[in-house]
């Protein structure tokens, strides 16, 4: 390489003396040792760039090597795998996601048509609020914001009570669990609450010792159609718990809840939840939780609630 360097220097000074370039006040020998350190320069560096470009090619992972790495974490400790989960969870201060919910309901539960709920989500003051679409669902929409109406849930009816026209309700929010409309509370509803129930068998040292919980694998998960980690947890009929067997799925992209679907000892589903469209980089402020239309005042508010009683 050398001496094809000299070579072609040399040939570009015979060209440059022809044409009666002055010549440089330095030897011969010493220019040409000039070029050549410099052309080895450029190659030497130029080598570099492509072996780093090369070195980063390499060090691209591809989604299904990324999530085999993540399962093998996963399935090396799941309980602590979870306990990270819920720290994590817990330092969101606000989102908005698809909730989908289905339940075993009613005087003689059975299993209910999904619901699809746009939500949104504040850590502090604790707020959450529920958005139907579905116009065959009784409502449009309800509130929760700690500390306002007492504490209590507004939902703003579509379908009113027969014989009356649809109007704002103010309710306990224990009610809706009461008379059998929902198996929780609105104030259960959070990734970080998803994440610390499944957890809390775990920390009661007189179950961790009969629960079992496996790492399933990969899958796709319906309706939300996102890739996820599916754990399975089982656990022989214990009292004060209802369910024999869990099935939490966490999104395999994102690294949150996905969804959880709970488990009757007679093997039948009781209750179904998927978290979709999760969105972490929003700013909620008050107006986020108000009603759309004929959203109380306070004051109403309190006045309602005194009535109630």
């Amino acid at each position: 390489m050398v001496a094809a360097l000299i070579a072609v220097h040399r040939r570009s000074s015979a060209v440059a003396n022809s044409l009666g370039c002055r010549r440089w006040s330095t030897s011969r020998r010493a220019r040409e040792w000039v070029f050549i350190v410099s052309m080895l320069g450029v190659v030497a560096c130029g080598g570099c760039v492509s072996g780093e470009d090369g070195r980063a090619a390499e060090r691209v992972e591809s989604p299904e090597a990324r999530m085999a790495r993540e399962g093998e974490r996963i399935k090396a400790d799941p309980v602590a795998y979870l306990r990270d989960l819920k720290e994590r969870c817990a330092a969101l201060d606000q989102y908005r996601l698809t909730f989908y919910r289905q339940e075993r309901l009613g005087f003689i539960p059975k299993l209910v048509a999904m619901e699809r709920i746009r939500a949104a989500f504040r850590k502090e003051p604790f707020s959450v609020k529920f958005e139907w679409d579905d116009e065959t669902m009784p409502y449009f929409e309800s509130v929760y914001v700690a500390g306002r109406h007492n504490n209590q849930v507004l939902v703003r009816e579509r379908h009113g009570l027969f014989p009356f026209p649809p109007q704002v309700r103010i309710i306990d929010v224990d009610l809706p669990v009461a008379i059998g409309k929902a198996k929780n509370p609105i104030t259960s509803f959070g990734l970080a609450q998803v994440a610390a129930r499944t957890l809390a068998p775990f920390e009661d040292p007189a179950l961790a010792g009969v629960m079992t919980i496996a790492y399933e694998g990969v899958s796709q998960l319906e309706p939300i159609n996102r890739a996820v980690h599916h754990l399975r947890i089982q656990r022989p009929p214990t009292p004060g718990y209802l369910y024999t067997q869990q099935d939490f799925y966490v999104d395999a992209e994102t690294g949150w809840p996905a969804g959880t679907d709970l488990w009757l000892k007679n093997e039948q589903l009781d209750a179904r939840y998927r978290y979709g469209d999760v969105r972490t980089d929003v700013h909620l402020t008050d107006s986020d939780f108000r009603l759309a239309e004929d959203h109380p005042d306070e004051e109403k508010g309190q006045a309602a609630s005194k009535a109630a009683r």
